[in-house]
């Protein structure tokens, strides 16, 4: 196995405030960060370094939650958990890459509210898949043609399921909040994908700074 070069930093502050400064001098262009996946009151009070890094940082972060498998083989397939319309086009353009990079097959998935009126379903699914398609450039080419899937319920629920499904290494999330307290959110979107995706989590601001 080929050793990657590395530096070994130790810094005598709060954990969030280290990863920014680091991030910041070495100009980082990827934060990795492991998550134990705390929830309900112990995160309301402890919060959460994972989301914190995601939401004060400009660079992608990828969270390795406590339920990722220990081992993963070749990134085979990659699930793009999208919110319409802008939110996810950097999120995309990301998971775009990886795919080419990878050769592995891409879906790019948008949720529609469980609450949805029964009527509506049809028409939201076909608007929802019309602006999927859009975030796609005309002259991209990948190894594997792109799915494109609409569901309606539980937003984390549904990515991690369709992520079980695709068999997919890596899930890829657009970032938009910056809200105070934002981090300590116990039943954000984010929070339960991380918590519960057996792969890991990209997290992509939707535009830098």
């Amino acid at each position: 196995m080929r050793l990657t070069k590395h530096d070994e930093v130790v810094l005598p502050e709060p954990a969030t405030e280290a990863i920014a400064a680091v991030a910041e001098q070495k100009r980082v262009d990827l934060v990795v960060v492991g998550s134990s996946g705390r929830s309900g009151v112990g995160k309301l009070v402890l919060g959460s370094v994972a989301e914190a890094a995601i939401r004060s940082l400009h660079c992608p972060v990828l969270v390795v939650g406590p339920n990722c498998l220990v081992r993963h083989g070749t990134l085979e397939a990659v699930v793009v958990a999208t919110s319409l319309p802008m939110g996810s086009l950097r999120a995309a353009q990301y998971a775009m890459s990886i795919a080419q990079g990878f050769g592995a097959s891409l879906t790019l998935l948008h949720v529609l509210p469980k609450d949805i009126a029964e009527q509506e379903i049809a028409n939201e699914k076909r608007s929802a898949s019309r602006i999927l398609r859009g975030l796609v450039p005309a002259d991209i080419e990948l190894p594997r043609p792109i799915r494109f899937e609409v569901a309606t319920g539980d937003r984390s629920e549904e990515i991690v399921q369709a992520a079980s499904h695709s068999k997919a290494g890596l899930i890829v999330m657009g970032v938009r909040e910056h809200a105070p307290l934002a981090d300590h959110a116990p039943w954000t979107t984010l929070s339960e994908v991380i918590r519960n995706a057996h792969c890991p989590v990209l997290a992509v601001q939707s535009h830098l700074e």
